[in-house]
């Protein structure tokens, strides 16, 4: 299995980018993960995929998941603030 985590693009924000709140306490979390079989692929030569999109769309009968958000960046981000009464997306 090949598994990737979608990581979060502030950059696509726009203007809402611009309020302080937004990627300190709104926009935090990445949503969800890319899951394929490492030795498949489609007939265009795409990665079969278990798990794709954003909210997750599993196709592998039996596989759920429990929890599709989660943090991790590999670009640097101003601090974040989390488990906050601010409500997140």
């Amino acid at each position: 299995m090949l598994l990737a985590p979608r990581e979060l693009d502030l950059a696509g924000l726009g203007d809402a980018r611009s309020r302080w709140i937004n990627p300190h306490f709104i926009y935090t979390h990445g949503y969800g993960i890319v899951m394929a079989e490492a030795n498949q692929i489609t007939e265009n030569g795409l990665p079969v995929l278990f798990v794709k999109d954003a909210p997750p769309e599993i196709t592998a009968p039996g596989l759920k998941s429990t929890g599709p958000s989660y943090i991790t960046a590999r670009i640097e981000h101003d601090p974040v603030f989390v488990h906050t009464a601010q409500p997140g997306v």
